[in-house]
Parts: C-alpha cells; structure tokens; sequence
C-alpha cells in the first residue's frame, strides 16, 4: 500500500512540474471542417467568432438572434476589456497608427498582420490599410456601443484600440462586424494527457501486485 501511495504522490508531483505554455491563438472551426471561423484563446479560455461573420448586421440584431450567433450557438457580446486582453495574448501593443518604415519583420507588425488574419479583414478595400473592425460589449451611451480596432498598412505602420469609438445600435456597415465570445472547455496539454496515462497505468500495475501478494 505504501508503493502505491509513492507512486500517486510521485504522479502528482510530476503533473505539478509540467510547465504551463504561453497564451497561443489557435484557429479552429465552427460549423464545417476548415471555415476557420473561431480563434480560441488558451490564456483566457474564449473562442472569438471571426468579425466577418457578422458584418452588415447591427449590434441590436446580433443581439437579438441574428445568424443564431448569441442564441443556438451561445456566444455573447466582448467587454472591450476582454478585447484588450485578447490583443494583450496576441502580442499586439495597444497604440494609435505606429511608424513602422517599412520593417515588415518588426515584432508589433507581426502581432498586428496575424491578429487581423485570425479575426477576419472587415477593411480592405482601399488596397494600402487592412483592419479589422469590432463592436464591443460596452456602451457608449445614446443607444450606441464602442467599437475596437486592430489594423496595418504597406508602410509596416500599425495600430490598435480596445476602444475606438462609437456605433449606432441600429446601423449596419460592410467594415464593423461584432467581437462576440464564449466560454470553451479547455483541452489538457498533451504532455499532461501522457503523463496522467503513465501514472494511471502505474497505479493499476501496482494494484494487480499489490493483490497478489
């Protein structure tokens, strides 16, 4: 009884000793294999549904059920908090238009350009700077909510704001979708998933000799 107990203890403290990774964003899949249309979070445990999927579509309607988004799927409107922390895990730096100079290598672009690849392009269209527009969950009074903003251009310039200004409730525009979130269990490491194999099997070995003797 004495091994079996060393051994549990052992098992324990091992899983104790897995090092925790960094915050990653991972693109996954809401509705068919390979739509992309979700970034899960592995610090804060939210998967963000891609702005593209509710573009045209005012805050009162997505709020209301509109493509099923806050109803039968379960997602909610981002705190603009929430967006900053999101920004925070992506490793982009909260600024209004930085001077890049044409480094496309500089860290801050980087973050930037990946982060708008995982949300979604909202603005393209003028060919030098791409965004990606989002409303929030936050009020800015007079039946309007904030909206944030993360983007870049063909200078290597950047820029990002939890908190960039105001929208109307009611009004729609091709270039603002809406950072809606929700919760998501959160999948165990796979070194953590092995080693919890490893001491469950030691610990039925254990029991099998402990019985015999």
């Amino acid at each position: 009884m004495k091994k079996i107990l060393a051994l549990l203890t052992m098992g324990v403290f091992t899983l104790g000793m897995v090092t925790v990774p960094e915050a990653s964003l991972i693109s996954q899949d809401l509705n068919a294999s390979g739509d992309g249309l979700l970034t899960h979070d592995s610090s804060t445990g939210l998967s963000w549904l891609d702005l593209t999927a509710t573009t045209g579509i005012s805050y009162n309607d997505v709020l209301a059920g509109s493509g099923g988004y806050t109803t039968t799927l379960g997602f909610r409107y981002a705190t603009a908090h929430e967006v900053g922390q999101l920004f925070f895990d992506a490793g982009v730096v909260q600024t209004n238009w930085a001077w890049g100079y044409w480094n496309f290598v500089n860290p801050n672009y980087v973050a930037n350009a990946t982060l708008v690849s995982l949300l979604g392009i909202t603005y393209p269209f003028d060919g030098l700077s791409t965004y990606s527009y989002g409303l929030t969950g936050d009020s800015s009074g007079l039946g309007s909510h904030n909206y944030a903003i993360v983007g870049y251009n063909n200078h290597a310039d950047y820029l990002a704001l939890q908190t960039a200004g105001s929208f109307g409730d009611t009004s729609t525009s091709l270039c603002i979708g809406s950072f809606l979130v929700k919760d998501s269990a959160p999948v165990p490491e796979p070194s953590t998933l092995l080693l919890l194999c490893v001491g469950l099997a030691g610990f039925a070995s254990s029991r099998k000799k402990f019985k015999k003797s």
